[in-house]
């Protein structure tokens, strides 16, 4: 039986103070729980937010040539397409673009292991809606049904769900960030 951890804390505050506490054990708990493609999708989205983060300042640094990241793929997902589906990523390379101007902004690559696509329980402010997915020839996808995905997600405690949410809106939020400096240094130019 694992022993219970006494846990306790102080603090000296000034003004008005909101606290927000979160218990790790029983976060850890419940993410053991989750069917592993759950774990899959949560784990794909810290990766995104990451890999996102980390393109957007090698643009910005000009240490990627924006073109050459692009050439020679073709379109998986359209922006702004129907295409409601959500995939995962077998084989190959992926590359979220979005449309612009003079052709498509690289926001982030993603690999085999990742999903791309609709999931309907975070918006990510990219695909299908905002946002195409470019893929390399050898790149293979399959398509992931969402229904049981969707029910295990409901049923996460509100906490997890916040979690869930809150890297879905730092990856909208640099998305968005990415786009404005494009712009900013296209009308720069």
């Amino acid at each position: 039986m694992p022993v219970e951890r006494v846990r306790n804390a102080s603090a000296i505050a000034v003004g008005t103070v909101q606290l927000g506490l979160l218990d790790s054990q029983r976060l850890y708990s419940e993410f053991a729980k989750l069917s592993s493609d759950m774990k899959e999708i949560i784990k794909s989205l810290d990766s995104r937010l990451q890999k996102q983060t980390a393109m957007m300042i090698d643009i910005y640094m000009n240490k990627i040539n924006t073109k050459d990241l692009i050439t020679n793929k073709k379109i998986l997902i359209e922006q702004g397409s129907s295409n409601n589906k959500c995939y995962k990523v077998i084989e190959g390379e992926v590359w979220i673009v979005r449309k612009i101007n003079n052709g498509y902004l690289p926001i982030v690559n993603l690999c085999a292991g990742d999903y791309i696509g609709l999931i309907p329980f975070v918006n990510l402010g990219q695909e299908p809606h905002s946002a195409s997915v470019l893929c390399s020839k050898n790149t293979k996808a399959i398509a992931i049904e969402t229904g049981n995905i969707q029910n295990e997600y409901d049923s996460l405690s509100l906490t997890l769900k916040n979690i869930i949410e809150n890297i879905g809106t730092c990856i909208s939020a640099t998305t968005m960030v990415a786009s404005e400096i494009h712009n900013k240094t296209l009308t720069e130019k």
